[in-house]
């Protein structure tokens, strides 16, 4: 049995089971922020916190009747306050944590698949539906499948040197089980505008743009504004690690139905540098461009790793540091456009 009027939301979340949600036929929606920041989550956050964060529960508090639960990763202490916060004051809703290893292993896949499973059982328990190991391997496949798709249009649009839009990362990004129309016509749409050439089209600098969140929201407008483009695009909800194959797992209780995944995605582990190291070596990226949300621990982390990779292979290398915001600052353009013009 299946619960079509089920309706839950994710905030980041590289690591959730999607397939899980497919197959209870539960709707499932990711908040993104919109760059603004009210004095709501102010009065419940402290002012350190993580501005994207922040926006995100403004939407919440004013869409809460829309969303029957929210699933969160323990990524960052932003999302355990996040969901702390609303255990507390929406007491009503169905939240759950999913508890994410931080290293890539084998033990790490066991915890993994535990830890599904508990979803699945808080699934099961609050909101009274069942579904099928046979139901579950399929939408797990069909994961797998839209998600190799998308590899191979970003592999094709960066080979290509095709300029991304915003709306461009956001249908790479969404959810890969929301497979209705409008969803299927975008990426669709995307994959055709890899195949276009452009005759005659003036020199643009190739950027690789880089962080967790997009931010200052308008960022790619303003590098296209100032003659650079955005032909890749690198955060923690596209990395990919090194895969681990069931066999490796050997006696493993969780070898049978419950294991069927092929690797683990952890934060800032040599999967996801390898994979920044990978696009320097493969594209024609002239530059990077790292934008950080203040107050994130994991980017300044981050900042400090990606920036050797790219100075070890001469690439220019720009860290912006702002809050999580609709638009760029003045201070941002400028610093944008003596960049670019440093590539040219």
């Amino acid at each position: 049995m299946i619960r079509p009027d089920i309706h839950m939301a994710y905030m980041c979340g590289n690591a959730i089971p999607f397939e899980v949600f497919l197959s209870f036929g539960i709707k499932l929606t990711r908040i993104k922020g919109d760059g603004l920041v009210s004095y709501n989550s102010r009065c419940y956050f402290p002012t350190y916190m993580c501005s994207y964060a922040m926006s995100c529960l403004d939407i919440i508090i004013r869409e809460e009747q829309k969303y029957d639960g929210f699933i969160f990763e323990n990524k960052c202490h932003a999302m355990v306050a996040l969901y702390e916060y609303l255990h507390e004051y929406m007491p009503n809703k169905k939240i759950f944590m999913i508890n994410i290893p931080k290293i890539n292993s084998l033990y790490s896949l066991e915890y993994y698949n535990i830890e599904e499973l508990k979803l699945i059982n808080f699934i099961r328990n609050e909101f009274n539906v069942i579904i099928s190991d046979n139901i579950l391997q399929e939408k797990r496949l069909e994961i797998k499948r839209i998600t190799k798709y998308k590899k191979e249009i970003v592999d094709d649009i960066a080979k290509n040197s095709v300029p991304l839009s915003l709306r461009d990362i956001e249908v790479l990004d969404e959810f890969p089980g929301e497979l209705h129309e409008i969803y299927d016509k975008e990426l669709n749409s995307l994959e055709e505008k890899t195949k276009r050439k452009t005759e005659n089209e003036c020199y643009s600098p190739e950027l690789l743009l880089s962080g967790i969140q997009i931010t200052p929201l308008d960022i790619i407008q303003v590098i296209n504004d100032y003659g650079g483009k955005v032909i890749s695009y690198d955060n923690f909800e596209t990395n990919d690690l090194k895969y681990i194959q069931q066999d490796d797992l050997g006696s493993s209780k969780y070898t049978n139905n419950q294991s069927n995944h092929e690797s683990i995605i952890c934060n800032w582990n040599s999967g996801w540098i390898k994979k920044f190291e990978d696009k320097l070596e493969n594209y024609n990226v002239k530059g990077v461009i790292f934008s950080t949300i203040k107050f994130c621990p994991i980017q300044s982390y981050g900042v400090i790793l990606l920036s050797e990779i790219a100075k070890k292979k001469k690439i220019p290398f720009l860290v912006i540091n702002d809050s999580f915001s609709g638009s760029c600052s003045a201070q941002i353009h400028t610093r944008i456009q003596a960049f670019i013009e440093c590539l040219e």
